[in-house]
């Protein structure tokens, strides 16, 4: 932004100077042609056909102005010539600077855009892998819960076998006892004696 600002002001400066210069030639084309219309009578015929020394004097003055107007005009074309070239350099090396400092936010912006898109495939692959990771847990969870079904029905299949067998025992117990007090009222009948209970 300051180079381009500085480009800006030698820009309207060169304009500036190119119409001081246009000015300037045609001032000193008008000084040339005055001088050439002068010129036909001679400057030097001019000062010897001068008789009187006031007059002499005074013409030599006029003369001396005159040149010392042409020279202070042509030394501030030369000025504004000298100035219009050290613009047109400076004016090359902001453009140079300008170029530089292009190529460096270039640069900058392709590395930027290289980061951003390595940053958007490190996002990318560590999406996929939370998304694994996450159907992993989701598989253990279900493998856990489908483990946890099984051990409750082997649990209840384990419980109602011991109690069909605390069933079964008891109901063979209690046949024996029945079975052991027939025996007892049979031979008690028959006048035997008592048999033991059967183990």
């Amino acid at each position: 932004q300051v180079r381009e600002q500085k480009l800006h002001e030698l820009r309207v400066e060169r304009s500036e100077r190119l119409l001081d210069r246009e000015r300037q030639v045609v001032q000193i084309k008008s000084d040339l042609r005055l001088a050439q219309r002068q010129g036909g009578e001679d400057y030097y015929k001019l000062l010897l056909n001068q008789q009187e020394p006031q007059a002499l004097s005074r013409l030599m003055k006029y003369y001396g102005f005159l040149q010392q107007a042409r020279a202070e005009r042509v030394a501030a074309l030369n000025k504004t010539l000298a100035r219009l070239e050290a613009i047109e350099q400076e004016e090359q090396d902001e453009l140079a600077r300008l170029k530089t400092l292009r190529g460096e936010l270039q640069h900058k912006q392709t590395r930027l855009t290289v980061a951003q898109e390595t940053r958007n495939k490190t996002i990318k692959v560590l999406s996929a892998r939370i998304e694994s990771e996450e159907e992993k847990i989701a598989r253990l969870k279900r493998d856990q819960q489908n483990l946890q079904a099984v051990m409750d029905r082997l649990e209840r299949v384990a419980r109602e076998s011991a109690e069909r067998e605390a069933r079964r025992r008891q109901e063979q117990a209690k046949q024996q006892q029945l079975d052991q007090e027939k025996r007892t009222r049979d031979a008690v009948a028959q006048g035997k004696p008592v048999p033991p209970p059967s183990k």
